[in-house]
């Protein structure tokens, strides 16, 4: 499928020779009769020489090209979906790889290595804290380096139990890493042809918004839309200078409008939907889409469950298994004492800190 590719420079004309259309500035005067007449004759007349300009200049323009902004409009809408659908899938495939190991099957067969992160994870904020107090003695208190002391033991505890997880979280790395990577080649980049499609339906939908901001239509629905409003607040007697305004601001509107040459513009149109005539039918349809995230989400699938059952293997070869009681009471040990730790340090920067400023 061809993309027309646009040359904003064809649009140039659109910013020349415009002249500024100006209403004759009308002094409203609302003390005598005679004069408010006066005026609502003159309003008269601009509004009906605005009715007269927006059905003879304006409107035949949308008429006349109904068929192609119809045309133009649809190729937008259909791209606009399809991407979409695109940027739906991805984000489902995005997902489903990194929730694989914190969701599902193969976190319940990394347990063990799980309970042994955590158990170090513990006693490196431990050692992280007690490394900062020596780099920093001006908030090295006795009171944390005595809670530093005392907690030191707590967060050793049961090391040697802990120990015997070791074996399942060097399995469980060895395991991970090699799944991310297959991981990362489940992508529709990996798929050059139909990345590629991906690539030329985003330009056939930025093309067709360009083409479709610069061919008028807009403007005429902005054009017709004010003269309406302004219209019907003159039915209802709202007579003031703001219409007077209005009216000189949309009648300036209707002048650029003519003034714009819209040949280069409509030509290019015209190009775009032959190129794209069949855009339903185009060589990346709704299905193809469907059947190839279908297939990547699949193999993702097939690619946890691969790893999940290595790991499972692993467990059954080598059983182990901490008891619950001492593993809950070190976990509670530790994240009692990095919890008095961090409050201390953080006391510590403050009484700093305040005795600083003063």
């Amino acid at each position: 499928m061809k993309i027309l590719p646009v040359n904003l420079n064809m649009f140039s004309a659109v910013n020349n020779n415009r002249n500024c259309y100006k209403t004759p500035h009308i002094k409203m005067s609302f003390n005598g009769g005679d004069s408010f007449s006066r005026t609502n004759s003159f309003v008269d007349e601009q509004i009906s020489q605005l009715e007269n300009d927006v059905n003879n200049k304006v409107l035949p323009y949308r008429e006349e090209h109904r068929e192609e902004f119809i045309a133009l409009g649809k190729i937008g809408y259909d791209s606009q979906e399809k991407l979409k659908l695109v940027r739906a899938y991805e984000t489902e495939l995005m997902n489903k790889k990194f929730d694989a190991n914190e969701t599902g099957t193969f976190k319940n067969a990394s347990q063990n290595a799980r309970i042994y992160e955590q158990y170090n994870r513990n006693i490196k904020e431990f050692e992280r804290n007690e490394q900062f107090v020596q780099e920093h003695p001006q908030y090295a208190s006795s009171e944390l380096l005595q809670a530093i002391e005392k907690g030191r033991e707590k967060v050793y505890r049961d090391s040697e139990e802990f120990e015997k997880l070791k074996p399942h979280y060097e399995k469980f790395q060895e395991i991970q890493e090699q799944m991310d990577d297959e991981l990362s080649d489940v992508s529709s980049a990996a798929l050059p042809e139909f990345h590629e499609k991906i690539k030329q339906l985003d330009m056939q939908n930025k093309t067709a918004a360009v083409l479709f901001l610069v061919s008028g239509y807009t403007d005429v629905q902005e054009i017709k839309k004010e003269t309406g409003d302004i219209i019907q607040e003159y039915k209802e007697n709202k007579v003031s200078y703001d219409i007077l305004k209005r009216l000189e601001k949309v009648n300036y509107k209707i002048q650029k409008f003519e003034e714009d040459d819209k040949t280069s513009v409509l030509e290019s149109i015209d190009n775009f939907l032959e190129e794209n005539k069949n855009s339903e039918a185009a060589e990346l349809t709704k299905d193809e889409i469907h059947q190839t995230y279908k297939t990547l989400l699949e193999n993702t699938d097939e690619i946890i469950l691969k790893y999940t059952g290595e790991m499972t293997a692993y467990n059954e070869v080598n059983p182990v298994k901490i008891s619950p009681r001492i593993m809950d009471r070190t976990f509670k040990s530790q994240e009692k004492t990095n919890k008095i730790i961090n409050e201390l340090i953080l006391k510590e920067k403050e009484k700093y800190y305040n005795c600083s400023y003063e």
